[in-house]
């Protein structure tokens, strides 16, 4: 749920990086700002953490080695424009068909809602087993940041950690360019499907709604936190007024 939604022609270097350092994120084409995930069917109210690291003060742990030599073998392709393909269109399929939570079932429909592609300057990463296409890795670039929008991967290929292997190579892709900020996405209270967003370390900062402000990542944050109905019917209002 969305308390802010903006459509803009363009997002791109310096102007995405100042969305995203005031704690926007993309939901298609817009740029939104929210705190929490509204279930009407269950009646749940789930607080959503938004996640920003600074890559330099990211440290290789023992977790990140693992992956690297698990996926040495791999062939890795960048492209700085992406164009879908329907190899992509395969991959994301299984993935999606393998998946236990809710998303979107196509990939055009996650980047774009008004049919525009070219709002974000959005870049891919591909990594191959010999001529099969097993991972796929979609990101936003501004001028000193980059956000994660979609990672997926080949089913089959489940032990190799893939999606964490891609945020590991756009990590290094960073601290070799000189980029200062990543956000990987969100975490979600009381749903633990997000959480290996934390496998980057501790050294991670969470976007503060109250205060405006980002402050570093405490374990307490992720305390389940159950909402009154009236709380629920607040929130909801909320939604609501900014969707009009």
């Amino acid at each position: 749920m969305f308390y802010h939604i903006e459509d803009h022609d363009s997002l791109k270097g310096e102007k995405l990086d100042d969305y995203l350092h005031k704690g926007w994120f993309r939901l298609k084409h817009r740029i939104d700002k929210g705190s929490h995930y509204l279930n009407l069917d269950k009646g749940e109210l789930l607080r959503v953490v938004e996640l920003r690291y600074d890559v330099d003060e990211i440290v290789s742990h023992r977790s990140h080695k693992r992956i690297r030599r698990l996926n040495k073998d791999f062939r890795i392709e960048y492209s700085n424009r992406f164009e879908i393909t329907d190899f992509d269109q395969v991959l994301y399929m299984n993935y999606y068909n393998h998946i236990d939570f809710d998303t979107n079932e196509d990939i055009e429909n996650i980047l774009s809602g008004n049919g525009k592609l070219d709002i974000y300057d959005t870049h891919c990463l591909r990594i191959f087993d010999g001529e099969d296409l097993i991972a796929l890795g979609l990101f936003d670039i501004g001028k000193t940041t980059v956000a994660s929008i979609l990672n997926c991967y080949d089913p089959d290929y489940a032990y190799f950690s893939l999606g964490k292997y891609i945020m590991l190579l756009i990590i290094d892709m960073m601290k070799a360019s000189g980029m200062k900020y990543y956000y990987p996405g969100y975490l979600m209270v009381g749903n633990p499907k997000f959480d290996y967003k934390l496998f980057i370390g501790k050294e991670a900062g969470y976007y503060l709604n109250e205060e405006s402000q980002w402050v570093r990542f405490v374990d307490d944050i992720m305390v389940y936190k159950e909402y009154s109905f009236e709380e629920l019917l607040k929130y909801l209002d909320l939604y609501l007024a900014s969707n009009k």
